[in-house]
């Protein structure tokens, strides 16, 4: 009876700080929601695929812009509402975001450090910080691939698990296609386990699921032509490249802790080998042998197929899986790790906030790569002017000004799309303009123009 009282009291103890980890989360996302530019891709989303309806949106793969179980979700979400308030496109992603960090952190084993964590998984790198704010699939994926990973490793044995994670898994794939590029880590567990029997039903359920899933598009995906496609890089160029864009810290600091991540993943794989394993060591195997296993994948896919090498932000779940990895694996109990780690972690964070500041004050927008083109002001600001008679949205903000379409029309402001060349230099709203011959163009009736700048 005590046993059971002290394993009672430790599960309350974990849900607290899973409540306290979801909490923080909730609130770091809204406030970066409230706070972040709106986003090319998510207002394109909305509007090219969710606003078609379901059918439209599984079945055009048109531009990889569609993430396609994202865009279902959002699909959901009435044209009303967001004529309305534009942001409530953001809402899905906020509870996904702060389901993923909850995830993550599911188990830490000192529990209070779970929160500190969160937030310097939040602020982890220069591509994986958009998606806790922007409406993208990119965060729902990861918490499909988060997920399946969880559930292996706490049942790794039970007839079930393989099932579930190919589900779950071919979910996260049918969000983001490259998602699939980590899938077979699960396959390798159990091949290591000599679980042949697992390992067979989760491979085969996978790649049939996943099949199943795009076989409307199939022709789409792989077309030579399709839109969107990246190059192909020399082989190991991926690899090489993507270490330099997973977190804030220069290129030094980030291999210590990419370093960091190859030596628990090899104590872990020692481990599992040794039949030595726990619940632990399989979750950090797992969260860092899938990026492993995706940038395997991921070079050499392209040496034997015409699939091509994914974008650097295909790969943001890496700057989370990585230093959670690292902190639920058996080399956290050496101090050198621990001291490394947290000091990485909290130079990581303090340079991650201050991007974050001078994205959300516009004092970075061009400098930033993820932002220098493709994100807008919003325009609360514009709606105030009484003598405005015409808003003129270049490409990259087309589909900004379509969430806000609606407003303007109504105060009979005539919106023009996809103007060539933006001729206003002069910030009427806001003190940082956008890319040069990019942006809004405002236009009043004393014939004044203006820019719509970040503010």
């Amino acid at each position: 009876m005590e046993r059971i009282a002290v394993v009672g009291r430790t599960s309350r103890t974990q849900i607290a700080w899973m409540a306290a980890v979801a909490s923080v989360g909730l609130l770091i996302t809204w406030q970066m929601s409230l706070s972040w530019p709106h986003n090319y891709d998510e207002g394109f989303n909305y509007f090219f695929f969710g606003q078609r309806g379901f059918r439209f949106t599984v079945d055009n793969y048109t531009y990889p812009n569609n993430h396609i179980l994202f865009s279902l979700l959002q699909a959901t979400i009435p044209r009303s509402l967001v004529d309305a308030e534009p942001l409530v496109l953001r809402i899905p992603n906020i509870f996904i975001s702060a389901g993923l960090l909850v995830v993550l952190t599911a188990e830490v084993r000192r529990r209070w450090s779970s929160v500190p964590l969160a937030v310097a998984l939040v602020l982890a790198g220069p591509w994986s910080i958009i998606f806790f704010p922007v409406a993208r699939g990119y965060q729902l994926g990861a918490l499909l691939v988060a997920v399946s990973l969880l559930v292996v490793s706490r049942y790794p044995d039970d007839s079930w698990t393989p099932a579930v994670a190919a589900i779950v898994m071919a979910l996260a794939a049918w969000t983001v296609p490259t998602f699939a590029f980590g899938a077979p880590v699960l396959t390798a567990l159990w091949a290591v386990r000599r679980r042949w029997g697992a390992a067979a039903i989760y491979s085969s359920m996978f790649v049939f699921l996943a099949f199943l899933m795009y076989l409307p598009v199939l022709d789409e995906l792989f077309s030579e032509g399709a839109s969107g496609r990246n190059e192909t890089l020399p082989f190991t160029r991926f690899a090489r490249d993507v270490t330099g864009e997973l977190f804030f810290l220069p290129d030094w600091a980030a291999l210590v802790l990419v370093g960091l991540a190859l030596w628990a993943l090899v104590e872990a794989g020692r481990r599992l080998v040794a039949r030595t394993d726990d619940d632990r060591d399989r979750w950090s195997g797992l969260l860092l042998g899938y990026p492993a296993m995706f940038l395997l994948v991921a070079e050499l896919l392209p040496r034997f197929s015409d699939v091509t090498s994914p974008f650097f932000r295909n790969a943001t779940f890496a700057s989370l899986f990585l230093p959670a990895g690292i902190w639920l694996s058996s080399v956290w109990s050496r101090p050198i790790v621990k001291i490394l780690l947290i000091g990485l972690l909290a130079w990581n964070s303090v340079l991650g906030f201050n991007l974050y500041r001078g994205v959300t004050d516009g004092s970075r927008i061009v400098e930033y790569e993820g932002t220098f083109i493709g994100q807008t002001p919003r325009l609360d600001n514009v709606l105030a002017a009484e003598d405005l008679t015409e808003i003129r949205c270049a490409w990259t903000d087309e589909w900004t000004c379509r969430l806000y379409e609606k407003h303007f029309q109504d105060r009979g402001v005539l919106v023009t799309w996809n103007v060539d060349t933006i001729e206003a230099t002069q910030c009427a709203v806001g003190r940082y303009p956008p890319w040069p011959g990019t942006g809004i163009d405002l236009i009043y009736t004393d014939g004044r123009r203006g820019l719509v700048c970040f503010d």
